[in-house]
């Protein structure tokens, strides 16, 4: 996300960005707002929804312990 505003603002075109980093951050954003949905009631636990949900947590587990314990720049 950090780097499409930086992009954004140095004035490259919408055609030259690099919309995979995006649209992962959407779907993961996605996800949340469905959990979030799932989890005050407005609607109801289906199959298919709860299949996407582990689709998109457990790679999202995945990259995160990734960047925390095995990355060159880690945070600990």
């Amino acid at each position: 996300m950090y780097d499409l505003i930086r992009e954004l603002r140095e004035g490259m075109s919408v055609l030259e960005i690099d919309f995979l980093p995006f649209l992962t951050a959407l779907i993961v954003v996605a996800n949340g707002v469905l959990a979030f949905l799932l989890l005050i009631g407005k609607i109801k636990p289906q199959k298919h929804l709860l299949i996407l949900q582990i689709v998109v947590i457990i790679p999202t587990c995945l990259l995160l312990y990734q960047m925390l314990f095995n990355s060159t720049v880690s945070c600990t």
